[in-house]
């Protein structure tokens, strides 16, 4: 009876160990299929201390993944025997600089026991390591190894470039401009001679056009525009007729623009003439900030007119080192706030400096598009 009591005793001591070291290698292992459950993506306004309290580290970890559309489905990963390190290998759309990523998947470490142990950069592979490490010894070590796959991000931002006065040379600076690849906005003003040949040739080679109106200024005399200017005390009847006359030279158009109108633009009675036609014609109008107390915002919105002020504009007389960081700096307003418009002239060192940047454009996920796709819609 003691022996079978005894043999009773020790079969269930193996059982219990059994059930505890396995229950322990749960823990340690269990992180994988964790982080390969399918964890609905948070916005990045739910990524702050009380969601990681809640949640765990590998789980902000895949939803951060997720978030940065990296493709989970497929995770590959193994688990190193020496120290039971969880290696993984994902990719992430391009689109996004890898610090910022790497920063985002860091930020995951806060608040709880892990923090990043080591971040090693292999520029010739193009990929990132990047180490965390528990302070619980039951929590095992996690090593991400990021490339790049061959998708672009697709929460992009978006810039529009609206070349201001464009006018047909032939010269090399409008064949460059004309056969650019990605879409950009012409603003032509109605007077100008060849403006309607322009407007055709420019409209063949799938660029918007915008008719810029000249517009009573504060500060400007404007002796090229003076007999298309729309001014402060013209009557209705005229101010349509300039319109109308602006609309049969450039047939092809999508919106319209101020060209200058500091003083005009201040005045409500001209200002609503102007959007109301505009309107009729299911244009839209962009506002060139000529000053700081437009109207157009107001009556745009009474009247359900689409229109959109610009962001900034490059001076396109400077070197091309210069335009380039300009476009910089806009690059990384588009990346910001998601949008960014703005306009320059038409010069050779213009459209070399935008051909130089286009791979920065693509390494932060901003796309060039028509001024058209940036206009709110009221």
């Amino acid at each position: 009876m003691l022996r079978k009591t005894i043999t009773f005793l020790f079969i269930a001591a193996l059982l219990f160990a059994g059930i505890f070291f396995a229950h322990k290698s749960f823990r340690n292992h269990g992180i994988v299929s964790h982080l390969k459950n399918k964890i609905p993506a948070f916005s990045s306004d739910n990524k702050n201390n009380a969601y990681k309290k809640i949640h765990s580290f590998p789980a902000c970890l895949l939803d951060t993944l997720h978030s940065l559309e990296a493709d989970t489905s497929g995770l590959v990963s193994h688990i190193a025997r020496r120290d039971s390190t969880v290696n993984l290998q994902i990719e992430v759309p391009k689109g996004l600089p890898l610090p910022w990523i790497v920063w985002s998947l860091g930020q995951c470490a806060d608040n709880t026991s892990y923090e990043v142990a080591d971040c090693i950069h292999y520029p010739e592979k193009g990929t990132c390591r990047l180490s965390f490490s528990s302070s619980k010894k039951n929590n095992p070590n996690i090593t991400l190894t990021i490339g790049r796959s061959s998708l672009f991000y697709s929460a992009t931002g978006k810039m529009a470039i609206l070349l201001e006065d464009f006018g047909f040379e032939a010269n090399q600076t409008t064949i460059d401009f004309l056969s650019f690849s990605k879409p950009l906005t012409v603003s032509l003003v109605p007077i100008q001679k060849k403006s309607s040949w322009t407007a055709q040739i420019a409209d063949e080679y799938k660029k918007e056009i915008i008719i810029a109106l000249p517009m009573e200024s504060q500060y400007h005399s404007m002796p090229n525009y003076r007999d298309a200017a729309i001014m402060i005390h013209y009557s209705e009847n005229k101010i349509i007729q300039i319109i109308n006359d602006a609309m049969r030279l450039i047939p092809n158009f999508s919106g319209f623009s101020n060209l200058y109108g500091s003083r005009l633009l201040l005045d409500t009675r001209v200002t609503s003439i102007i959007l109301q036609k505009i309107h009729k014609h299911h244009g839209y109008f962009i506002d060139m900030k000529t000053t700081e107390h437009s109207v157009v915002p107001q009556i745009a919105h009474s009247i359900g007119l689409p229109h959109q002020k610009i962001d900034g504009s490059i001076d396109t007389d400077k070197s091309v080192d210069s335009i380039i960081e300009q476009l910089r700096h806009y690059i990384l307003v588009a990346r910001k706030n998601g949008s960014c418009l703005v306009t320059g002239k038409a010069t050779q060192d213009f459209i070399t400096a935008l051909t130089k940047t286009m791979p920065v454009f693509e390494y932060n996920g901003i796309k060039l598009v028509y001024v058209s796709e940036l206009v709110k819609h009221p």
